[in-house]
């Protein structure tokens, strides 16, 4: 769990154990299985912070995405330019 552990002092939570995750052993998890009428005992925190996901351009992310453009651009320019040159001198001769 993290640092502030939220069901620690929780009713539901009383009876649980926490269990390592067997894909990652550095994380644990706990499940409560509720029992008849403990569905109504779940509260809902209106003060609680809400969480949008918002995606935002970032100006670094387009500047190195601007960057690598111009490099690949200048890199089939020079590969273009060495083969047109590579032609002209084959046909020359």
């Amino acid at each position: 769990f993290t640092r502030q552990n939220a069901t620690m002092n929780h009713r539901l939570f009383k009876d649980t154990e926490p269990v390592r995750n067997p894909k990652d052993h550095r994380f644990f998890s706990q499940v409560a299985f509720l029992k008849d009428g403990d569905e109504t005992s779940c509260e809902e925190r209106l003060d609680a912070p809400t969480c949008e996901a918002s995606l935002e351009p970032d100006r670094m992310v387009n500047l190195a995405t601007i960057s690598i453009s111009i490099l690949r651009l200048i890199f089939i320019k020079t590969v273009v330019f060495n083969v047109l040159m590579t032609l002209r001198l084959w046909i020359s001769q």
